[in-house]
This record gives structure tokens, C-alpha cells and sequence, in this order.
């Protein structure tokens, strides 16, 4: 057998595809036994040329003839052509054989017809369908089906019809019932995941052999493959600021395809691969971002804690290698993380702000830690300084402590723990307590000093 004649084959099955796999079938069409003559054949063909012919129906066919003249006279050249005529034969079922392949045929049929073009199986076609499926699996690699190729190859005695070209024939029509049962999946895999786990759990216990199933499943998969790498190139083609966003962006982006896929292919290297590339991206654009931005790290001003979150989602993904490449980089950021601290990223300025004291929390987390010092500090020190004074006590520590919880707060609120700040703070307020117990009268005016400059560190770290 030539690979011009398994391309042939393969060309003759490209007409019958989905719900036309049994409705363009050339004996369907003109009601022809599959055991015609070529005088039959001429003669039919004759007399659909008048414009009252009706093709004969057959009482064991799974579906009525057509009278569509345009279908008419493409099945009759159909049949004109040995290849595509033993094709057509062995994908159909007129009575004229009893076996699996024309059973499997015949609850096909019904199969096909109770489930819509959406992919919408309906319940009572279930079990045709995996009734058909399994029939076919053995009827079209039987030996009975064998030798029905071998007597049309004699038949026909046509040097474009060999024995091997009815091999090929045979090995295609298995693979491609196959692939439009795949595709009815596929069809459903977005609407109703249930249903698609349901056909490809029929497909995988229907007898085939090794490899037809996943070859056909992948081939019906790569609509969602295909998404899957534009997303990571995407991600890869973002500038190295922008790391982040480009992680979570190509996350959420192949979130749904991956868990489809996984419906579709459940284990199978492609899902594996595919999701590899998604988990090494990941861990590229934010590893590129890290190296862009060491200083802010350093400074303890970089979003640690989410970096170190899309690592381990990365790593979640990875292959081997990949994982291998997450932890290591992992390490380096949970190092980073313990020395220097780590910084959440301001909520969004567009970003919903809710009602009531919640909405006011909202509006301090857009201000940072310099709206949460002015919020918390000055009202509680006042009044906690005049109350400690009318109480015949120092001013100073009125004021001083719940200044210093103010700004304790403002930190924790704003995940801010380098240690600069606490050794500023620490001092200035040491030095001030110092000077308030030598010159108590001046205790005010200095913590309000140590409480400006708290402010202006804070306001110039919160714009770096």
C-alpha cells in the first residue's frame, strides 16, 4: 500500500465528519444495497436524473434515502470510485451482513440521531452510544470484516484497491468513529464537563486498541493547547517590570483550559507538557522581575510574600525540572523575605470601596501607612496626653504611647517589617523620653517632633 492511497482513504473520510457520518454515507443517500452491481449503480443513477425519482428505501437501514439531487449525485460518484465505495461499505449497514460491524453501525446511527449538534447527548442515546462503540471496536478489526474487504478487492479488480489498501481502510474507519465520538465530547467540554467525562470514559472502555482513544482525544484537544502556549508566550513577550502581573495574568488565563484539558486527556504527556510550560513561565517572568527590582528587595519595599506565592504556584505546575528550578528559587526568596521583610502592595486606586467603617478601613489601606499614622496617632496621643496630665502625671508618656501604638498598627496594617523604622523610632523616642525627664515642660513639642519625623520618613519610604 502507497501513501497515496491512505491519503486517499483519508480524504474519502474528510466528507464524513460529525453528524454527516452516516448521512453522507453513498448508500444511505441512494438506498443502493451494499452489494450493487456497477449495472445497478448506472442504472440508478439514470433514473435520478428525472425529476420524480425517488430512491428505494431499505427496511434494514438505520436511515431513509435522501432526494436531495446535490447529495444524490455526489454519492453516485462516490460510488464510481472502488476505495471510497469499500469506505462507504464497510461504515454502513443494509441487512446484507449480520456481525458486530453492522451492529455497531446500525446503534451508531441512533447514537448520532439523539444527540444534537451542540453535543447534547440525550439520555436515551447513552447507551447506544456505548453500546455502538464497543460493537465497532470488534467488528471492524474482526476477521469477518477481513474478508468482506477481501472479496470487493477481488471484486472490483481495479489496481487502485489492494488487499492493503482494505487494511487501511479498516485501521482509518477505527480511528475515525473514534475521533468523531472525541469531538461530541469536546463539544460539550465548556458547557457541560460532566457529560464529556461521561463520553471519553465510554471511548476509553469501548475495546480499542492502545493509542486509538488518546490519539483522538488530543487531536480534538488542540483548540485548548494551542490557547494554553499563546498564553505563555504572552507572558513571556512582557517587559521584566511587570512580572507579576504577566504571572497572575498568564495564571488565570490558563486556569480553564488546563482543568478542560484535564477533563479531555486526563493522564496524558501532552497535559503534562503543557502544564510544565505554564508552571516554568510563571517562574521566569517572576524570577526576571525579582532581578529587576533587587534594590526594592534590599530595602525590604518588594512584594515578597506574593512572589514566593506565584513560585509555589509554579511549582504546583512544574515538571521535575521545573519544580527542581521553583524550589531553588524559592530558597533565595524565603531568604530574602526573613532579612528583609516583605511589602503588600497598595489595594488599587479604582478598587471598590465598601459601606460604613469598613469603606473607611478601604480608604486608609489606598493611603498606606502614612494615612493610617495621621488617622491613629494625633487624636489618640492628644487626648490620652490631657488625660494623664489632668491626672497629675507626665504629658509625655500620655502622648508618647499611643503614638507609638499608632505606629505599630500602621506597620502591621501595612505589612511593612524592615527594621529601620522601629530602630529610628527607637531612638528618637529614647532620646526624647531622656530629654522630657530633665525639661518636662518641653515633653510635648518633642513628641510631636519625634511624630513629624516618623511621618516624613514614612512618607518618603511609601513614594520610593
Amino acid at each position: 500500500m502507497t501513501a497515496d492511497a491512505a491519503r486517499h482513504v483519508a480524504r474519502v473520510l474528510e466528507g464524513l465528519r460529525g453528524h454527516d457520518l452516516f448521512r453522507r454515507n453513498a448508500f444511505r443517500v441512494t438506498g443502493l444495497p451494499t452489494d450493487a452491481t456497477q449495472r445497478q449503480v448506472r442504472r440508478a443513477r439514470e433514473e435520478s436524473r428525472n425529476a420524480y425519482y425517488v430512491p428505494p428505501e431499505r427496511p434494514d437501514a438505520p436511515l431513509p434515502p435522501s432526494s436531495d439531487e446535490t447529495e444524490l449525485r455526489a454519492a453516485f460518484e462516490v460510488l464510481q470510485d472502488p476505495v471510497a465505495r469499500l469506505v462507504h461499505e464497510l461504515l454502513w449497514a443494509d441487512g446484507a451482513a449480520r456481525d458486530a460491524r453492522a451492529d455497531g453501525v446500525v446503534r451508531l446511527c441512533r447514537a448520532l440521531e439523539g444527540t444534537a449538534r451542540d453535543g447534547t447527548v440525550d439520555e436515551g442515546a447513552w447507551a447506544d452510544w456505548s453500546s455502538g462503540l464497543a460493537a465497532w471496536a470488534d467488528g471492524i478489526t474482526s476477521a469477518a470484516t477481513g474478508e468482506l474487504a477481501r472479496r470487493r478487492v477481488e471484486a472490483a479488480d481495479d489496481p487502485r484497491l489492494t488487499v492493503g489498501v482494505g487494511r487501511e481502510a479498516r485501521r482509518q474507519l477505527a480511528q475515525h468513529v473514534v475521533e468523531v465520538a472525541a469531538g461530541i465530547a469536546a463539544r460539550q467540554v465548556h458547557t457541560d464537563p460532566e457529560a464529556t467525562t461521561r463520553m471519553v470514559r465510554t471511548l476509553r472502555y469501548a475495546g480499542f486498541d492502545a493509542g486509538t482513544v488518546p490519539r483522538a482525544l488530543r487531536a480534538v484537544a488542540r483548540p485548548l493547547l494551542e490557547e494554553v502556549k499563546q498564553a505563555c508566550d504572552a507572558a513571556a513577550a512582557a517587559p521584566q517590570h511587570e512580572g507579576l502581573a504577566a504571572a497572575r495574568t498568564l495564571l488565570d488565563t490558563t486556569d480553564e483550559p488546563l482543568r478542560l484539558l484535564d477533563t479531555l486527556l486526563g493522564e496524558d504527556p501532552l497535559l503534562d507538557a503543557s502544564r510544565d510550560d505554564v508552571g516554568r513561565q510563571v517562574n521566569n517572568v517572576v524570577v526576571a522581575y525579582g532581578n529587576d527590582h533587587v534594590d526594592l528587595i534590599r530595602r525590604g519595599r518588594a512584594p515578597l510574600d506574593e512572589i514566593i506565592a506565584l513560585l509555589s504556584a509554579a511549582r504546583d505546575l512544574g515538571g521535575s525540572a521545573t519544580r527542581a528550578l521553583a524550589d531553588d528559587n524559592l530558597e533565595v526568596f524565603v531568604a530574602a523575605r526573613r532579612r528583609f521583610g516583605s511589602r503588600r502592595e497598595r489595594p488599587a486606586r479604582d478598587a471598590p470601596v465598601r459601606a460604613g467603617t469598613p469603606g473607611l478601613v478601604d480608604r486608609l489601606d489606598r493611603g498606606g501607612m502614612w494615612a493610617w499614622l495621621l488617622a491613629l496617632g494625633p487624636g489618640p496621643g492628644l487626648v490620652g496626653g490631657l488625660v494623664v496630665g489632668l491626672a497629675g502625671g507626665s504629658w509625655f508618656w500620655g502622648l508618647a504611647v499611643p503614638v507609638f501604638v499608632a505606629y505599630l498598627v500602621a506597620r502591621a496594617r501595612c505589612a511593612r517589617r524592615s527594621w529601620g523604622g522601629p530602630w529610628v523610632i527607637g531612638i528618637v523616642t529614647g532620646a526624647a523620653a531622656g530629654t522630657a525627664s530633665v525639661v518636662g515642660s518641653l515633653a510635648p513639642a518633642l513628641l510631636l517632633a519625634v511624630f513629624l519625623v516618623l511621618v516624613v520618613a514614612v512618607t518618603v519610604g511609601e513614594s520610593s
